[in-house]
């Protein structure tokens, strides 16, 4: 049976879900989208997620979200892996549930 959870669904509850704990979210406009007269533009790199966020306790986060059983492509691997070897933090989740998790064991550890 297919999961009728699409990608905003999930992005809907991470965002929600950020932005109590004091996040603030940005939306990030990329693609390949065309000029009135049909012209290609492309707006940011391929692969950058279409959503970061800030928090003033811990710093800049960057997530690719999916719907459900999908994964990040090429590209998108790609960037998640560059940034991450740059020190920020950076994930893709393809659900709400799992990033959850993935935000416990990063930002809630106890020392």
């Amino acid at each position: 049976m297919t999961s009728k959870v699409l990608e905003r669904d999930v992005t809907a509850a991470i965002v929600r879900f950020l932005q109590e704990r004091g996040w603030v979210a940005k939306r990030r406009h990329v693609g390949l989208m065309y000029t009135p007269d049909r012209r290609p533009l492309r707006i940011g790199k391929p692969g950058e997620p279409d959503w970061f966020f800030v928090h003033r306790q811990y710093g800049y986060l960057e997530v690719e979200m999916k719907r459900p059983g999908q994964t990040p492509d090429k590209h998108q691997a790609e960037y998640l892996a560059t940034v991450r070897a740059l020190g920020i933090e950076a994930t893709w989740t393809d659900s709400a549930e799992k990033f959850e998790r993935w935000y416990a064991a990063t930002y809630e550890t106890v020392s």
